[in-house]
């Protein structure tokens, strides 16, 4: 009702204008404005280094029953004042997934707007500077009748936003504009945790109701200005929020048990990811609920940049048979999984239907998180210290991931931890010459930049090659297991069962810092995406 009236409001202002300065006047400074956003983004463009860069990712699904990885691309090229995107996908499926148009562009032009251009008014002439090219008709990012497309901006959608975002920020990386180059961003994750339960409410009417904070409080990605915001969501979908625990209990048969940050799954980084949320709750006051989830990042997160590591992922639980009541008994809260016991109903799909929701039983869901920005090497011991303070990490996340050494107390011991960094580096990197402790703070958030006409480690300088050359075709990448190091650090992720989720870790020659982190699924190749620099025309 509320956005009816104000759509009634905006009409009612709108003919207010037209008949104050007549049409015609009200349409001349209508495009006026519009020409100068395009003059503006055009300038903005215009300081990233023209050349094309090649992302990719998977889009998945598992609703059939198996757990499939969908393969989608995304060339982005800078010239002439304009972006220019040709996508590439897997045919389309007969599943909820595919990104029909608006769900494409909607999240294409979310980190166009958030990273580049955050200052200049949003209106026709930022559409003036994008050339897309949905691809080939009959795809997952280019659908066609008859298919499915209800999820498509969750699923296909949010995988081709963040294809956008890894090739926005390589350039702004590489822009000889100071103020793009703060812009440089880690991958939103826009993993959602969905669910949507059905029933009868307390006077045995049919009622439904969706708890929404799990869907949106997915952390941000880390940026150069800081870690990424807390309960971000993703770039499309700004200002999004949800109900306050009252206001959820008021409008759903539900008590809200807990609602707090999930912990270890910000992505690690010089500037690690914000966030996310930690939700619980069972049903109050009816019985027997039948709902399902949908969960588009389970298994492929949000990578990082500049050398950050991936996001954690998503995950929904149901626990039968809890102690709540008998905790509610004796004065005690249900504030943890711990505490309300209780068995996981075991492996379902992340996208499921028929589950059942009965009295007593509790529904958990976690939200993902965007990855890092920067070697997370590089991050202060004091910063990691604060992490765990504040429960962003645990122990052992800060110990596998940041190279962290504690006292009995928990207490970051900062000389030990650089000497542990350096002692793991170096068993990687034999030629490794500088100690991590003495690289410039400034230089944390990227990993490679342009030295004239070479490609360099931002940290040391170390020269890694001509940029006419793939600089990652000089590096041999160290490459691990995800799952593998996430488990190690208790960090959420969902197994694959075949196709396994790795990171292939670029270190520099000398210094040893982390460079570049690439996802990659196990018996798929794709190249890992640089930026090929245009050349200058003859004459």
């Amino acid at each position: 009702r509320s956005l009816v009236a104000a759509c009634n409001q905006g009409g009612a202002r709108m003919c207010g204008l037209i008949d104050e300065y007549g049409l015609d006047v009200l349409e001349s400074y209508t495009n006026y404005n519009i020409d100068l956003t395009e003059q503006a983004l055009g300038d903005r463009i215009a300081q990233l280094p023209e050349g094309t860069i090649q992302t990719y990712d998977w889009v998945e699904y598992d609703g059939t029953g198996v757990a499939e990885l969908y393969p989608v691309f995304c060339e982005m090229t800078v010239a002439n004042r304009k972006l220019s995107f040709k996508f590439s996908a897997s045919p389309q499926v007969s599943a909820f997934i595919n990104a029909g148009q608006s769900a494409l562009e909607g999240n294409l032009i979310g980190p166009i707007m958030c990273q580049l251009a955050p200052d200049i008014p949003f209106n026709e002439g930022f559409w003036r500077c994008l050339e897309i090219d949905r691809g080939e008709p009959g795809t997952i990012l280019n659908p066609v009748v008859p298919a499915p497309v209800t999820s498509g901006h969750a699923n296909a959608g949010v995988r081709a936003a963040r294809m956008v975002q890894e090739a926005i920020s390589t350039a702004c990386s590489l822009s000889d504009s100071e103020e793009l180059r703060s812009r440089t961003s880690a991958i939103a994750s826009g993993g959602i945790t969905l669910c949507f339960w059905f029933g009868q409410d307390v006077n045995g009417a049919p009622t439904m109701f969706a708890p929404f904070g799990m869907a949106v409080g997915v952390g941000g990605a880390g940026q150069t200005i800081g870690d990424g915001q807390d309960n971000y969501c993703m770039p499309a979908t700004l200002s999004i929020t949800w109900a306050d625990v009252e206001v959820e209990e008021m409008d759903s048969p539900v008590l809200m048990l807990w609602r707090k940050l999930h912990k270890n799954v910000s992505g690690a980084g010089r500037y690690r990811g914000g966030g996310s949320i930690d939700e619980a709750f069972l049903l109050y006051g009816v019985d027997n609920f039948i709902g399902n989830t949908s969960m588009p990042g389970t298994e492929v997160p949000a990578g990082g940049f500049s050398g950050g590591l991936p996001g954690g992922s998503g995950a929904a639980q149901i626990l039968r048979d809890t102690n709540v009541d008998e905790l509610f008994a004796s004065g005690k809260l249900p504030s943890s999984p711990q505490r309300v016991g209780g068995t996981d109903s075991g492996h379902r799909p992340a996208n499921a239907t028929h589950l059942s929701l009965q009295k007593g039983d509790v529904f958990r869901g976690l939200a993902s998180c965007g990855g890092g920005l920067g070697d997370p090497f590089l991050r202060p011991p004091e910063e990691v210290q604060g992490d765990i303070d504040e429960g962003i990490y645990g122990t052992k996340a800060a110990e596998v991931l940041y190279g962290a050494v504690l006292l009995d107390d928990d207490k970051v011991d900062v000389d030990a931890t650089w000497k542990n960094r350096d002692e793991i580096r170096a068993r990687l990197v034999s030629t490794k010459t500088l100690s991590l402790r003495d690289v410039p703070s400034e230089s944390g958030a990227l990993g490679v930049v342009r030295n004239g006409d070479q490609w360099a480690c931002s940290h040391c300088e170390t020269v890694l090659g001509s940029i006419d050359d793939n600089w990652k075709n000089v590096i041999e990448p160290q490459t691990r297991d995800l799952a593998d190091l996430f488990e190690a650090a208790q960090t959420q992720i969902r197994r694959r069962k075949e196709g396994a989720v790795s990171v292939a870790e670029r270190f520099c020659p000398n210094c040893a810092s982390c460079l570049s982190v690439d996802v990659g699924i196990e018996g798929q190749q794709r190249p890992h995406p640089v930026f090929r620099i245009a050349q200058p025309s003859a004459g």
